[in-house]
């Protein structure tokens, strides 16, 4: 399922022109949040597990009822705090290809709603340390760049993301 996140990201060049080439060589730190992903049902409705909700109670393919006569909701919610090594190439002037490669700290739960009393618990946490991986393409005028990415996260539940960032350096 899609959803919109945000990240906050910051980091630092250790390395320009590696060896006299047009490679620079950078560190990233930042905050992911993923968005929700929603399944929604009412009572009767059903949904096919892939194994891995609620920490593997139900094998894949297990078929679960939603029990309720109203609009209920399973909600998963991703976060991570990461860093990582982003080297990049000068194709032609001011305008660069990257790479992304690092590992992050996660956090996904998994949370019932109800959606007609707004009450909901939370049915599982899940959280770990795990890679994630990525490429872009920048275009850099003086002090401003325009950025676009592509990342993809490991966690249980995976995430990728497509960014697009307008930065100005100071």
């Amino acid at each position: 399922e899609e959803d919109y996140g945000y990240s906050f990201v910051t980091g630092i060049n250790i390395i320009d022109n590696l060896k006299e080439l047009p490679i620079d060589i950078g560190l990233e730190i930042g905050f992911n949040q993923f968005g929700e992903t929603r399944v929604s049902g009412h009572g009767g409705d059903t949904v096919t597990t892939d194994g891995r909700y609620q920490k593997g109670r139900n094998s894949a393919g297990t078929v679960l009822s939603f029990t309720g006569g109203y609009n209920e909701k399973i909600i998963i919610r991703s976060y991570s705090t990461s860093i990582g090594i982003k080297p990049s190439y000068e194709i032609i002037n001011n305008l660069v290809i990257n790479a992304n490669l690092g590992i992050h700290l996660w956090e996904q739960s998994e949370i019932y709603s109800y959606t007609k009393s707004g009450n909901s618990r939370l049915v599982a946490a899940h959280e770990g340390i795990d890679t994630y991986i990525g490429v872009g393409i920048n275009y850099n005028m003086n002090a401003l760049s325009f950025e676009f990415e592509y990342l993809e996260y490991e966690m249980e539940y995976k995430a990728k993301s497509f960014n697009g960032t307008l930065k100005y350096n100071f």
